[in-house]
């Protein structure tokens, strides 16, 4: 009976032990807990190239919901470029990014609840968009060692509506713009660590591209522009580099791009745009 007992522990164990290891799924490992996923790594520094990360994931026949990106899971990665997160991710773990050397772009998508630790610290991202969904953010999540032109976008109308541990912008707010929304300049110039930003400025003279009568999406790797015949398009990407000029001579433009978040202007309108 005793035996029995055992085996029957042994087996219990073994099978909580699988529940929690990382499962890959198209070159990203993930762990799963009841209907949802947490995207993951089997060793530390592996991912490289450009990441796409999608909402949801299969496995052994059942649909999960990416919601995480468990901590250190992308971080110390000295080959990774870039990382496409899905709208559905809630939270950013500690260090999920950190001292990835040549990472240059990763988006946070609105819906993203808790930004970890040092976890966007250390890499080659210079332009941040951080969604107003975000109510958290961990110490020294933006922190740079060394100097740069940085952009740091926030939608919160007052800074109170998030909460920021210790030296979230350490040196990156020393070289960096805060961009804010219209109207709350005083609120952000007398906050704490929004206030030690080089620059502070408003969103002013931007309209959408939509505005024109311009349609700008993207299908197949390419950036696909309707309507926009006569006008020159310019793509940036999310470090401001010009990546792409061209002239529309037809009604519509195809521009290829590989996978990422980017820019585009056309007049003084702007649209961003993520290609997969």
């Amino acid at each position: 009976m005793k035996k029995i007992y055992l085996v029957l522990v042994l087996c219990l164990i073994a099978g909580l032990h699988a529940w929690g290891q990382a499962v890959k799924v198209d070159d990203v490992w993930y762990e799963f807990a009841g209907e949802e996923a947490t995207a993951s790594y089997k060793s530390i520094g592996e991912y490289t190239g450009d990441i796409v990360i999608p909402s949801t994931v299969e496995y052994e026949g059942k649909t999960y919901t990416v919601t995480a990106i468990k901590s250190n899971s992308f971080g110390w990665c000295g080959s990774l470029q870039s990382v496409q997160l899905p709208n559905t991710i809630k939270t950013i773990g500690n260090s999920a990014f950190y001292a990835s050397s040549k990472l240059t772009s990763v988006n946070i998508p609105d819906g993203v609840q808790t930004i970890g630790e040092e976890s966007f610290a250390h890499t080659s991202l210079l332009s941040f968009d951080i969604p107003r969904s975000v109510t958290t953010i961990g110490e020294k999540a933006f922190a740079s060692n060394r100097a740069g032109t940085y952009s740091v976008t926030v939608h919160w109308e007052n800074p109170n509506e998030v909460t920021l541990e210790a030296d979230v912008f350490s040196i990156t707010a020393a070289y960096g713009t805060l961009n804010v929304p219209d109207g709350t300049e005083a609120l952000y110039e007398a906050a704490d660590q929004w206030k030690d930003f080089k620059k502070l400025q408003t969103p002013t003279g931007l309209c959408g591209i939509e505005s024109l009568g311009i349609s700008v999406y993207a299908a197949e790797g390419q950036l696909v522009i309707d309507n926009a015949e006569g006008n020159t398009v310019l793509v940036y990407n999310m470090q401001g580099q010009k990546i792409a000029s061209a002239k529309a001579l037809e009604p519509t433009l195809n521009i290829p791009l590989s996978a990422g978040i980017y820019v585009v202007c056309i007049k003084d309108a702007t649209q961003k745009v993520i290609v997969k």
